[in-house]
């Protein structure tokens, strides 16, 4: 090639007949990155005919600088990162004309209220859908449409680097895991995220503990409280139908992590996937958990303390078979802090298989530490997941971990123009309350 100054614009002339001896050689970016150094010599932003073989042959179109893109073999890490993509150029500008401020009056991301007006928060939700679509990869849309019905699909995601809010503000203070106080800090760019990739899965749906009104019925707020200091969240499925069926009429099938804020003991997620877990497991403790059912208790607050010295448990959920009969690979763990397994028709041996079963799958799980822009998608029928520890010298609150939450199901609402017996309630909904008597 020869290099020519026209003016003050750079022209690199390439002769194509040898191109691809050229590219054998010096691997052509070093003639672009040459004519670079040479553009910005010259002050002078053009293009010439005979460069632009080299600039589309590594940034045509919106391929520019894929995401990279990792897979592992069947029940392993999926991950895409997203950081080099040049998709999100202009990102934060084109976000701002889409999303301007408003009143605290109007609903927008902004402010909205699910619970309140559902079919202006799913109008939102589509508009974040809308908006998200823009900016991803084509093949990681593919593999979100594919992965909440493709048996072959993994059974967790990762997206990394996605664009972020310039600003976070401190992270909300809760008293307890369900407190639905504090948590109006808004992260709105990465709520836009959570909203429109939560609907490329599926439909939002709103679990009966996510409580409170507004944004908090479809994203919670995932943070330290004071009684997480130096706890082990255990493994367990979100809302397993077996065991909260009374109370719910839909298990989510599928729920999404996002990180707005790391830690520095970089706290971080579990995940096992329950074909793994089951290759660990002693075909023994398979088939006594497979005959007989666990019941979940949970230490009352306050007992166990100096003036009750003995620990008071209450049963927690229906009684369940922790590897289903009839499917091996359903596996469901319902652990939470300070809960007791027991099992009134199997004793102390089944106990003991289940704590092995839940031992097993802390231990061989996948540590996923979440960073501001990362998300995990997570298929909770597929696997189980919980929490290491946070550092118990750490602060709540300020600077301390803050992840984002949504639920996602395609079993909630009913399609028109059918007979009814598909889906449980009518567009617009974001959630299905069982009655008294069993009644959805």
């Amino acid at each position: 090639f020869t290099v020519e100054i026209r003016g003050k614009i750079p022209v690199l002339k390439i002769d194509e007949d040898h191109l691809s001896d050229y590219n054998k050689m010096l691997h052509y970016y070093n003639v672009l990155l040459l004519w670079l150094l040479l553009y910005c010599c010259s002050c002078q932003c053009a293009y010439h005919r005979t460069s632009v073989l080299l600039v589309a042959a590594s940034l045509s179109s919106s391929a520019a600088a894929p995401a990279h893109h990792h897979e592992a073999a069947a029940g392993g890490l999926v991950s895409y990162d997203l950081k080099s993509c040049s998709n999100f150029r202009g990102f934060h500008r084109k976000w701002h004309r889409t999303f301007p401020p408003v009143s605290t009056s109007s609903m927008s991301i902004h402010n909205y209220d699910a619970s309140s007006d559902p079919l202006k928060a799913m109008q939102i939700i589509h508009d974040s859908f809308a908006f998200c679509n823009k900016f991803l990869p084509a093949e990681l849309v593919s593999q979100l449409l594919a992965f909440p019905f493709d048996p072959e699909a993994p059974s967790f995601l990762i997206i990394r680097n996605l664009p972020m809010d310039k600003h976070i503000p401190p992270t909300p203070f809760k008293k307890t895991v369900f407190d639905t106080e504090g948590q109006d800090a808004k992260v709105p760019i990465a709520e836009t995220w959570l909203l429109g990739i939560s609907r490329l899965l599926g439909h939002l749906t709103s679990p009966p503990s996510m409580g409170g009104a507004g944004r908090t019925s479809l994203i919670r707020s995932i943070t330290q409280n004071p009684l997480d200091k130096g706890v082990i969240l255990p493994m367990h499925r979100d809302y397993p139908r077996q065991c909260v069926s009374e109370i719910m009429a839909a298990e989510p099938e599928i729920f999404i992590l996002m990180g707005v804020r790391s830690d520095e003991a970089n706290t971080c997620t579990v995940v096992m996937d329950n074909r793994k877990l089951l290759q660990l497991l002693p075909r023994n403790d398979v088939k006594l958990l497979q005959e007989h059912k666990i019941v979940m208790t949970f230490q009352v607050p306050g007992s166990g303390n100096e003036e009750q010295k003995e620990n008071t448990y209450v049963p927690m959920g229906s009684p369940f078979y922790s590897i289903d009969p009839s499917d091996e690979t359903m596996i469901t763990l319902f652990d939470l802090p300070n809960s007791k397994a027991t099992s009134p028709d199997g004793g102390d041996d089944v106990v003991q298989a289940y704590d092995r079963l839940q031992k097993i799958a802390f231990e061989n799980g996948e540590r996923i530490s979440l960073g501001p822009g990362d998300m995990l998608i997570i298929n909770n029928g597929r696997l189980v997941h919980g929490r290491t520890a946070f550092d118990p010298h750490s602060e709540v609150g300020g600077d301390s971990r803050w992840l984002i939450k949504s639920y996602v199901t395609n079993t909630l609402l009913k399609p028109t123009g059918t007979d009814g017996s598909v889906g449980l309630v009518d567009y617009p909904s974001f959630y299905a309350e069982v009655q008294v008597g069993g009644k959805v």
